[in-house]
């Protein structure tokens, strides 16, 4: 309960004009056009820019927490049930495919929604989304009863076979109630309120970091931690719901009842987007699941750790991505094909240039910076899993524009395609390469798999807005690439020529020499984007207009 009254507090303290233009006006409930004046922001420029800020902020206060976390938490469970935890979640994340695509629609509709006429349709949309979840019962059901039998099939069976059953069971709970707490949070991104989602998130994050340290310190498992997160996603669950109901003005919410119509427009797109959702988990879940069948838990482990690092790649990038979902849906609405095509551009390129530098430091420096992160626990192939997947994220995130703009307009035939491709070559080359090169095969298929599919649907998405291939990569991805490339190279060779002989004694001792080679990466990297022209003076410009943006907001 905490979180939603700190929501609710914060709702009214931050956005005060929003209900004095609401109670001012006259009529508001019956006029539309009036609700839709005082509830739309200004302009589709600005609402990207300050849900990129704010999405940015959430992520700079809860992933880095998040890496602290994980030392802590791999040293006081073991690797072994720290893989055992990984793989219950990756498990469960397969429930989403039941989901039939109605969380994607749901942000879509309610952009939509915000922009119509008619009273009453956010409120028949939660009420049909909610319906929805009941898909999820049957199947989570099912595991609950055969959570065993499952774990004994996927060879997911540790040192304590109950305690897996148990904290299986914990997760499905909280998957579905998860599920719940969605369809608001949907609502709330589609309503391009995203400023309010990120301040749940950084609350309940902070909340999560303290439960972990007091449970692990105090002698709990598994068992007590699940628990711990499932209270506090309840209560970030009611914050969303109070969110919903104050940010939006009654007459567009009026209507609690599930509409045919709604529904029909929900499976309809979500359908499509099936079997994306597919690909995603075979992409993201496949290899630990499939890690944990044919070698042993800990290396899952070993692999959870070197993504959470490669995850950085996509750590301030994808802070564009949620706002480009309903600001594409808006622009396709009034059929402003231009402006899209110029969204789509400027998008992939700025998703280039912060992801490429990332992705070079995190594979050129992988050994150095997993000792550093995880001290004595650190271990070569966590090193292995993040030189591989950090590549392979730079190629997911590069695409992330055209998928994020895709789904808001409707066009999901390039993503549909590319997926499919992905995930077929995904899981084929895993499979084969676990079975000819056990730990790092499985590693490279997926590397492979994410950098092959990905070029092809930037190619094929930019032929649909009419930006050509060849022009796409010359100005987007080629010198963003080669600068970070031919940095990342020369860093190496400036931290090989300072550091001791690895092992490395201690985390201080490492400090020094890897500090000095990011700098040098810096100051190689930073000039090469300039000669070649892969920034320009209007960049400096956008940044100026955005740090005098956060200073408004």
């Amino acid at each position: 309960m905490p979180i939603a009254k700190f929501s609710a507090a914060v709702l009214l303290r931050t956005n005060p004009m929003f209900f004095q233009a609401v109670d001012s006006q006259p009529g508001l409930e019956s006029t539309g056009r009036s609700r839709i004046a005082a509830f739309s922001p200004p302009s589709v420029n600005e609402q990207i820019l300050r849900n990129s800020l704010w999405n940015a902020l959430g992520k700079f206060v809860c992933v880095p927490l998040n890496l602290l976390l994980v030392p802590f938490v791999l040293a006081c469970l073991g690797a072994e049930r720290y893989g055992l935890w990984v793989a219950l979640f990756a498990l469960v994340d397969y429930a989403m495919l039941f989901d039939l695509g109605v969380g994607a629609a749901t942000i879509k509709l309610a952009a939509e929604f915000k922009t119509d006429t008619q009273a009453g349709r956010l409120g028949s949309l939660a009420a049909t989304a909610l319906l929805f979840c009941l898909l999820f019962v049957p199947p989570l059901a099912a595991a609950f009863g055969f959570a065993a039998e499952i774990l004994a099939v996927l060879r997911l069976a540790p040192a304590d076979p109950e305690e897996a059953v148990r904290v299986f069971r914990w997760v499905l709970a909280l998957f579905a109630l998860t599920q719940l707490q969605s369809v608001f949070r949907n609502l709330l991104i589609g309503l391009q309120q995203i400023h309010f989602t990120n301040l749940c998130e950084i609350v309940y994050f902070l909340l999560y970091a303290l439960v972990t340290v007091l449970i692990l310190r105090g002698g709990g498992g598994m068992g007590e931690l699940v628990a711990g997160v499932f209270v506090l996603r309840a209560a970030l669950g009611v914050a969303e719901v109070l969110l919903f109901l104050h940010a939006t003005p009654r007459g567009l919410r009026s209507s609690w009842r599930p509409d045919r119509r709604i529904a029909s427009r929900l499976l309809g797109y979500g359908g499509r987007l099936q079997l994306t959702s597919l690909a995603g988990l075979l992409n993201f879940q496949y290899d630990k699941l499939l890690i944990g069948y044919v070698l042993r838990t800990e290396f899952i482990a070993f692999y959870e750790l070197g993504s959470k690092l490669a995850a950085l790649v996509r750590f301030v990038p994808s802070a564009l991505l949620a706002p480009l979902i309903p600001a594409a849906s808006e622009l396709s609405a009034r059929n402003e094909t231009e402006s899209l095509a110029a969204l789509y551009r400027e998008a992939t390129r700025y998703l280039v240039l912060l992801a490429a530098p990332v992705a070079a430091i995190l594979a050129f420096h992988a050994d150095a910076l997993c000792a550093l992160w995880l001290g004595g626990q650190a271990d070569p192939r966590a090193a292995l899993a993040l030189r591989w997947l950090a590549v392979a994220y730079f190629f997911n995130i590069a695409a992330g524009a055209a998928n994020a703009i895709g789904r808001g307009t409707g066009r999901l035939r390039p993503e549909m395609e590319a997926v499919a491709a992905i995930s077929l070559l995904n899981v084929c080359s895993s499979l084969a390469f676990i079975l000819l090169w056990g730990y790092p095969g499985v590693i490279a298929g997926t590397a492979l798999s994410m950098a092959a599919g990905n070029l092809l649907y930037l190619r094929r998405f930019g032929r649909i807005l009419g930006e050509p291939w060849g022009r796409l990569l010359a100005r987007t991805l080629a010198g963003p690439v080669a600068c970070a490339v031919a940095a990342g190279a020369a860093s190496r060779l400036v931290f090989l020529a300072l550091s001791p002989e690895a092992p490395w004694p201690g985390r201080m001792e490492l400090l020094p020499p890897l500090a000095a080679s990011l700098l040098g990466f810096a100051l190689l990297f930073s000039p090469g984007l300039w000669l070649s022209r892969s920034v320009a003076p209007q960049d400096f410009l956008r940044a100026r207009q955005a740090l005098a943006a956060m200073r408004r907001w």
